[in-house]
């Protein structure tokens, strides 16, 4: 019988210990299954949240690229590129620098410190770069290459994004991020205490899986992986603590066997007492049972928080305006938070107090009770919030003095705690996230932790939004500015164009398809120098060669329209330089009236010139008539009456008286005779037709120092040359005139005639060392001699140039060529 009981209660103590035993462990088991999922679920959400701050991250340099990128679209590059690179880069704190390529080489860089070695990089031509960068141009949008080791220094991440002009590639408008800054933006900390972070890459060239951060990924360890699609990178988050899970469940399958070793014990003495051993077996289930519902209640608090942060992440990222931000983040904080009470609170500065912008929950009116907020009061959560720029929280309304003013209002709405979140723009507080609960001591590290996380998410779309909203107002201005510029352009009286040095039109305005007759598609696909033709079309090149080597230039020429019309324009050209090119930009005037005023001017002064020179031979021959007549009638007259005084006086006797007067008569007569000759060859000397202009003008200035007493010295490389009786006149009275205002206005002791013949043309010079010449006086004085000499000598396509000599004297050069014409 003994041996029967102890059997029994072997047996008992055996079974007891198996069943509690595997119980226990079952428990045990399932609890780690429980602890496992949550912790791989907040990796999930750690991995999600990080990924979202991390293409929030890049969104910026997408930002950044297509603000860049629509200028250099629209407008070009930027002359002031630093200014306008620096602009952008303050308004995306997450971007480091900011590059512009022509085609794949690196022209402009900012910041320049640190980057200015980059410049003249092709990218395109490396073989290490250029894949993905044609992946940017096949894919025809922002492709992000890296992380890899840039030619200035650092790790980063370069961002480019691909211009296209008439459809064709034209470079790229780049972002760099370096891999520290990338990580901050991301919120990866290696110093966390519950996650390590890895970022990797599939190299292009090798198929291989780089790692870029100083991380391993044990074999066999839970992760999770998170595919960024906008740079084909893969983001791994490894919890830190898996193996504390093994460490946690241990004592509780110690625990297990002990219990179920107790139990055994229990079962082994108490085998006659079953009752209490049930109701020893009941309690170690209660105790289980409660030890699984607080396990799940946990574990339902934080799969709810998770859920509400990833929620409000995502809302982040798909919000467009501030409205839509807050009425969203007030909503999930209701309805997946779980909270009773959410509202956005905004701080008046003008007022000092905090109004409501959005709410959700309040169902019975207590946001209406307690606000505006007074900033003026000694205390509060609001003051606090915003004099330490911290989160607030009470864990307990009924017991926080810091809510003593409002405590009751809230007890009586059923709120028993509450947190205050700052929001803020541009790193200033602007508002608050005010979130109640129905439960005391709600508000924990962790969640207030992911809360925290929550609202800088809100606070860096606000920023985004601030961003685009600045970027819109920019683009905005730059788009009034070029309408202005148009208006301006297309108001220009004549045409206006700019194009560069290859004549590709960049700019021109409606008057120009007006005059030309092309339109806007025909007139961007044509060269300058097609609107002209033959000699036009050649001075044209030659012109716009030398506007852009020297700077400037003008020309008149004949702009030819689509219908075959032939304008006459002046045209104007300066060299600009933008973006590093130069072009030509100008304006070109209609000329039709003046062309035709300037050759009627011309005809007509050619008629003049004409009808000048037909009088003066008219002159000449009517003098050379008077003094061939005053020389061969009245000469031979005067001799006649001479030769018969002479007779007279010879018979008349010895009659003093008479032969005096005869005497007198005689010379009288001979004095006039000297003056008819004088007359005479003042008229038209005889000398010039008889020995020619050379000895004419040396017989002139012969004549010239008798008369004044000036010592006069000519000198000539010809001693007879044979000229056209007309032109040979016209040189002798230039002389003539030349001698005459030496006479009268130098006052010189000695004048020097030069007469040269040089081949095809003659020269004559004159110089004195009188008081010297005043072209100014002159002018004034409307001088008749100097415009005779000039009109002398352009009748005759020559010219008259009359100088000053250092220090007196002056010099008078005629230069007139033989050609057949002139010595016909």
């Amino acid at each position: 019988m003994m041996v029967a009981r102890k059997r029994k209660s072997f047996l008992a103590a055996v079974v007891s210990f198996l069943v509690l035993a595997a119980l226990t462990q079952f428990l045990t088991y399932q609890q780690y299954l429980l602890s496992i999922r949550a912790r791989l679920e907040k990796t999930q959400r750690e991995a999600d949240v990080i990924s979202d701050k991390l293409k929030a991250a890049l969104a910026q340099s997408l930002s950044a690229t297509k603000t860049l990128a629509f200028l250099v679209e629209n407008y070009g590059v930027p002359e002031n590129f630093s200014h306008v690179a620096k602009n952008i880069l303050e308004s995306n704190q997450y971007v480091d620098a900011i590059e512009l390529t022509r085609k794949g080489v690196i022209t402009h860089v900012y910041p320049a410190e640190g980057n200015a070695g980059v410049i003249g990089y092709d990218v395109l031509g490396d073989s290490l770069r250029r894949n993905e960068a044609l992946k940017a141009i096949e894919k025809h949008q922002m492709f992000f290459a890296g992380p890899f080791q840039l030619k200035q220094g650092g790790t980063a991440v370069v961002g480019r994004l691909p211009i296209f002009k008439d459809g064709a590639f034209a470079g790229f408008s780049v972002a760099i991020i370096k891999l520290s800054t990338l990580l901050a933006a991301a919120g990866i900390d290696h110093s966390s205490k519950d996650f390590d972070y890895q970022l990797s890459k599939v190299n292009p060239y090798t198929g291989v899986e780089e790692y870029f951060l100083d991380r391993t990924i044990p074999d066999g360890v839970a992760y999770v992986t998170v595919d960024v699609p906008d740079g084909e990178w893969k983001l791994y988050v490894v919890p830190k603590d898996q193996l504390d899970l093994i460490w946690r469940v241990i004592p509780f399958t110690f625990l297990g066997f002990m219990l179920a070793a107790g139990a055994g014990m229990f079962a082994w003495y108490y085998t006659d007492q079953p009752e209490k051993l049930k109701d020893v077996i009941s309690q170690v289930k209660r105790e289980m049972a409660d030890h699984q519902e607080v396990a799940n209640r946990s574990m339902h608090r934080l799969t709810r928080l998770y859920h509400f942060t990833s929620r409000i992440n995502d809302m982040v990222v798909h919000a467009t305006s501030a409205e839509d931000l807050f009425t969203k983040a007030c909503d999930i904080s209701v309805e997946i938070g779980e909270f009773k009470l959410a509202w956005i609170g905004m701080i008046d500065r003008n007022d000092d107090q905090i109004i409501v912008r959005c709410s959700a929950g309040d169902s019975k009116g207590y946001l209406e009770s307690i606000t505006p907020i007074s900033l003026k009061r000694a205390e509060g959560p609001a003051l606090r919030m915003i004099q330490t720029g911290r989160f607030v929280y009470c864990n307990d309304i009924a017991t926080d003095p810091l809510m003593k003013p409002w405590a009751k209002l809230a007890l009586d709405a059923g709120y028993r705690s509450l947190i205050l979140l700052p929001i803020k723009t541009a790193g200033k507080i602007i508002g608050s996230l005010i979130i109640y609960a129905d439960t005391p001591n709600r508000f924990d590290d962790k969640e207030i932790q992911l809360l925290l996380e929550t609202t800088d998410n809100i606070s860096f779309a606000l920023d985004n939004f601030r961003r685009e909203e600045l970027r819109a107002v920019a683009e905005q201005r730059i788009q009034t500015e070029k309408m202005f510029s148009d208006s301006i352009i297309n108001s220009l009286p004549g045409i206006f164009y700019c194009y560069n040095r290859e004549g590709k039109f960049l700019r021109w305005n409606k008057n120009f398809e007006i005059v030309s007759g092309y339109n806007s598609k025909e007139v961007s696909m044509m060269h300058p120098l097609d609107f002209f033709q033959g000699h036009d079309r050649a001075l044209l090149e030659q012109k716009i060669n030398y506007v852009f080597d020297n700077g400037e230039a003008d020309v008149m020429a004949g702009f030819r329209s689509k219908d075959g019309r032939i304008i006459p324009f002046y045209f104007n050209g300066k060299k600009v330089a933008f973006e590093g090119v130069d072009y030509l930009i100008g304006m070109g005037l209609d000329i039709s009236d003046r062309v035709k005023a300037e050759n009627a001017l011309l005809e007509r002064k050619e008629e003049v010139e004409k009808l000048s020179l037909h009088l003066q031979n008219i002159r000449e021959e009517e003098r050379s008539r008077i003094a061939l007549e005053i020389h061969d009638v009245l000469g031979q007259q005067l001799t006649a009456l001479k030769m018969d005084a002479n007779w007279v006086r010879k018979r008349l006797g010895d009659d003093e008286l008479v032969v005096q007067r005869i005497s007198s008569m005689i010379t009288l007569i001979d004095e006039t005779i000297k003056t008819v000759r004088k007359i005479s060859s003042e008229l038209r000397p005889a000398i010039l037709d008889d020995l020619g202009l050379i000895a004419a003008l040396e017989w002139q200035g012969a004549e010239f120092e008798r008369n004044t007493g000036t010592a006069m010295h000519f000198d000539s490389n010809k001693s007879e040359l044979l000229l056209d009786r007309t032109l040979s006149t016209n040189v002798f009275r230039v002389y003539q005139e030349a001698l005459t205002n030496i006479s009268r206005h130098a006052n010189a002791t000695r004048v020097e005639t030069l007469f040269l013949h040089k081949g095809d043309s003659i020269e004559l010079i004159v110089k004195d060392n009188g008081t010297g010449f005043n072209p100014d006086a002159a002018s004034k004085k409307n001088s008749l001699g100097l415009v005779s000499m000039r009109e002398r000598a352009r009748n005759f396509h020559g010219e008259v140039k009359v100088e000053k000599l250092s220090p007196h004297g002056t010099v008078v050069t005629l230069l007139v060529p033989i050609s057949r014409e002139n010595n016909n």
